[in-house]
C-alpha cells in the first residue's frame, strides 16, 4: 500500500503566510523607503536621506514642518534628543540638559552638518561620499535615540508606519520657535 499524502501540511501553510507577512513588513518597508538614499549621484542620495528622515521623525510622532529650514530643524532635533547628536562620531558632543554655549549658537555637529547640506542644496557646494555617510549616521542615531525615548510599543507602532495617537505625540514646541 502507498503512502497518502498528508493535507495537514497545506493547513499549516495559511496562518504561516499572514504571520510571514507580519514579521517581514517592517523590513521590506524599511528596505523600499532606503532604496532611494542608495541610487544617483551624491546630491540625489541626499535629498532622499533627508527626506527619509523626515519620514522617520514623523513616525516617531514627530512632525517636522517642511517650511522650516535645514538651520532650524537642526535646532529642533537637538532639543527634542534632549542632548546634541554627533554623526561622526554617533555619541553626544555636549551633555544633556547643558544649555548650548552663547558664543556659538549653531556650533553643534548637526547643525554644522546642515549647514554643509544648504551649501550642497542652494550654495553650489559638491556633494561628497562623506556628506551622505554623515547625514545616514545622524538617522541612525536619532532613530535609535528616539527608540529610547519613546519606549518599545511606539517603536514598534513606527516600525510598520502607524502612527501614534494624537494625544501621545513628542512635544516638538522649543523656546527657539516661540510656539
Amino acid at each position: 500500500m502507498a503512502a497518502q499524502p498528508s493535507r495537514t501540511a497545506w493547513w499549516l501553510a495559511w496562518p504561516t503566510v499572514p504571520a510571514a507577512t507580519l514579521l517581514l513588513w517592517p523590513l521590506a518597508r524599511a528596505a523600499r523607503r532606503r532604496r532611494a538614499a542608495r541610487r544617483g549621484t551624491a546630491e540625489q542620495r541626499l535629498r532622499a536621506s533627508l527626506s527619509l528622515l523626515r519620514a522617520e521623525l514623523r513616525d516617531y510622532g514627530v512632525e517636522v514642518p517642511r517650511s522650516l529650514t535645514l538651520a532650524e530643524t537642526a535646532d529642533l532635533l537637538d532639543d527634542l534628543v534632549g542632548a546634541r547628536v554627533n554623526p561622526d562620531r554617533g555619541a553626544r558632543s555636549v551633555a544633556a540638559g547643558e544649555p548650548r554655549p552663547a558664543t556659538q549658537p549653531s556650533a553643534t555637529p548637526t547643525a554644522l552638518l546642515c549647514a554643509r547640506l544648504e551649501a550642497i542644496f542652494y550654495g553650489g557646494r559638491p556633494a561628497t561620499r562623506a556628506d551622505v555617510a554623515q547625514l545616514a549616521a545622524l538617522r541612525r542615531e536619532l532613530r535609535h535615540r528616539l527608540r529610547k525615548r519613546v519606549g518599545p510599543l511606539p517603536a514598534v507602532l513606527a516600525l510598520y508606519g502607524l502612527s501614534r495617537p494624537a494625544g501621545r505625540r513628542l512635544d516638538t514646541r522649543t523656546p527657539a520657535f516661540g510656539r
